[in-house]
């Protein structure tokens, strides 16, 4: 189903050889082995206002694919430590489902707990503009919405951390905000068709095992260890309730469900 969308862009540092070979065999394992084109991520030398240089470099990172899509009809971006849901190929047909005015799509995202209630109501929902998603490991953007996303996002750089109209900050919050300040018509899938695998991260802190030149085999071996059991879990999980967790019919998010689930 990724073919909904003209353009499909994998964000990877070119020092992430391991995280591009598993997000290639991620996108295989959907039936998409040749979907996506790889960005090499930008890698700033300083933090510069951001939490850290690799916040920074993820900010820099997802404007410059914004970018240089602007004129396409519609864009998937994807991060090189996503995991496709057990049930993908099951639910990817709620893609389809996105109406002609919409914005922005999270086919993954994490939630805000108050928003974890509404997974009852599966499907393609529509999201209100005061709720926001953590993480950006795969999402779309629709042509009409991205010039007003890249022209807040270029604001957002221009001032500082904390300013009131936005300023330097995860490039999900910026999302988060541009949503809200430009009105963008917002979807996601329930449950997210996509989430992150275990990986060595590249924007926070590196746990004390990841800073050990020593132990980067056992670490890599027992991460993919863990990818792969949740992975089994979540079929076997899938298996005991059918082939979907998500019942036919699934609806969309109502006006009403969005000011419930903004309380």
């Amino acid at each position: 189903m990724l073919e909904r969308f003209e353009r499909v862009v994998v964000v990877n540092l070119p020092s992430r050889a391991d995280r591009r070979r598993e997000t290639e065999r991620e996108l295989a394992r959907i039936g998409h082995p040749r979907a996506a084109t790889f960005f090499p991520a930008i890698r700033p030398a300083e933090a510069g206002g951001f939490g850290s240089v690799g916040e920074h470099g993820a900010y820099l990172s997802h404007l410059a694919v914004w970018r240089a899509a602007l004129g396409v009809r519609s864009l998937l971006v994807i991060e090189d430590d996503v995991a496709f849901a057990a049930d993908f190929a099951a639910r990817a047909g709620l893609i389809t489902e996105l109406p002609e005015a919409w914005d922005v799509f999270y086919a993954g995202h994490m939630q805000l707990p108050e928003l974890r209630r509404d997974w009852t109501e599966t499907g393609l929902m529509r999201i209100a503009p005061l709720v926001e998603f953590i993480g950006l490991h795969c999402y779309a953007v629709s042509g009409r919405a991205l010039p007003r996303l890249v022209a807040a996002a270029e604001a957002f750089l221009m001032r500082p951390h904390g300013h009131p109209q936005g300023g330097r900050m995860p490039i999900d919050g910026a999302l988060n905000i541009a949503r809200r300040q430009c009105g963008f018509a917002t979807y996601a899938a329930m449950p997210p068709l996509a989430e992150q695998r275990a990986s060595r991260t590249d924007i926070g802190t590196l746990k004390w095992f990841d800073r050990m030149d020593a132990l980067a085999a056992p670490v890599s071996a027992a991460r993919s260890l863990k990818n792969g059991l949740r992975r089994t879990g979540r079929a076997l999980r899938l298996g005991l309730l059918g082939e979907s967790i998500v019942p036919k019919g699934g609806r969309r998010l109502s006006e009403r469900d969005d000011a419930k689930s903004e309380a």
